[in-house]
């Protein structure tokens, strides 16, 4: 049995010391023409033995081997997003996403990451959502206060205005949006789950900060072609 077999062996038993064991001697074998998948393994494995490091070191290998291997920078955003390199977690994430825009693994992967940063620069944010939001140096997406309102765009005079906006006028005669919304104002963290089930809290999430989260995917997408 090679190397690369046993390794994979011991990865699906957890036995994680033994699977970089075997795969790093794999990469000591000659005529080696898979490296960067054995490397990606030995990172997984670093991961999960919580050497966040040494999975970057493998991460940066094998981005330099095959720069359009999209695990390579997905397994680069998990190990910095440990480290708590925010910043360059996200800008890996959304290589790797550009690079595979359908996987839904690695969009999950960079949407938690996201979710942190939003967490660690506004502490008014819980799990599910936020109550005052600052996504400054998030790919060049910031927020924009909404004129008008105070300096907290999810506060709740900022999310009745929204409210007397004309453009908005046909989706508040919607009594089941006018319902969904007014539990909103009572309790702002609702708004990111809303706007998972209906896109028209996406439009109202953009006025308020300037930022058009439905958007992320189409922009990774289209840097794909």
């Amino acid at each position: 049995m090679s190397n690369k077999e046993q390794g994979n062996n011991a990865f699906r038993a957890k036995d994680f010391e033994g699977a970089i064991k075997h795969y790093s001697a794999c990469m000591e074998e000659e005529g080696i023409i898979d490296a960067h998948a054995i490397l990606g393994n030995r990172a997984a494995a670093y991961q999960n033995l919580s050497k966040f490091a040494e999975a970057q070191a493998d991460a940066d290998t094998i981005i330099e081997m095959k720069p359009d291997w999209a695990k390579g920078h997905i397994r680069r955003g998990q190990a910095l997003h440990q480290l708590g390199n925010l910043d360059e977690a996200i800008k890996s994430f959304e290589k790797g996403c550009d690079i595979e825009p359908n996987n839904a693994g690695f969009e999950q992967s960079l949407s938690a990451c996201v979710g942190d940063k939003m967490r660690l620069q506004n502490p008014g944010m819980g799990p599910g959502g936020a109550t005052r939001l600052d996504m400054s140096g998030m790919g060049g997406r910031g927020p924009t206060a909404p004129a008008g309102g105070d300096s907290n765009p999810m506060s709740a005079a900022n999310l009745q205005r929204m409210k007397t906006l004309p453009k908005f006028a046909g989706m508040f005669a919607d009594p089941a949006f006018a319902n969904g919304y007014e539990m909103v104002i009572q309790n702002p963290q609702m708004l990111m789950q809303m706007m998972q089930s209906d896109p028209r809290y996406n439009a109202i999430f953009q006025e308020l900060t300037g930022i058009d989260m439905g958007k992320m995917q189409e922009e990774q997408a289209r840097s794909k072609d």
